[in-house]
């Protein structure tokens, strides 16, 4: 999503125009549906929203067929789900949660994020609980206490 964006919808057309299909799921408590936009140069940017009406957390099985081979990526953290296959694709949402999942076609690739190199480090129980004693919490510098289950302010 683009940061000049204030709302996701503005970032992401396909969220309030084109195309609106509501998938019917069997968990009457599960909201499904499809927006699809076609961006007029033959491309489609397709949208899938689930969310989660209910107070707990609720599976889902979507027939998604029609979007076979396709990878689903969610908007907000531009996190990969598992590819679309023949079964129905199943989604297990926590307490009135959602999810935007970008359905990307079979030639599309999301770039891979970076990745982090660990440094080996001595094992050393002191050096451990210095690190943990420095733990910045609200802008404010916090000491492991003596028993080791609570923090106390310095």
């Amino acid at each position: 999503m683009d940061p000049q964006y204030d709302r996701p919808a503005q970032a992401v057309p396909g969220l309030c125009r084109g195309t609106l299909r509501f998938l019917n799921p069997e968990n009457r408590k599960i909201l499904a549906y499809l927006r699809d936009l076609d961006r007029g140069d033959g491309s489609h940017e397709t949208v899938l929203c689930v969310a989660n009406l209910s107070r707990f957390a609720q599976p889902v099985s979507l027939d998604l067929t029609e979007y076979l081979g396709f990878q689903p990526v969610e908007m907000l953290g531009y996190v990969p789900f598992p590819t679309i296959t023949q079964a129905p694709y199943v989604l297990s949402l926590a307490p009135y949660s959602f999810l935007w999942l970008e359905l990307q076609p079979p030639n599309a690739k999301t770039e891979p994020l970076p990745e982090h190199r660990l440094e080996e480090v001595e094992d050393n129980t002191t050096n451990q609980f210095v690190a943990l004693g420095l733990l910045a919490r609200d802008g404010r510098r916090y000491s492991l206490g003596p028993d080791c289950y609570y923090w106390k302010q310095l």
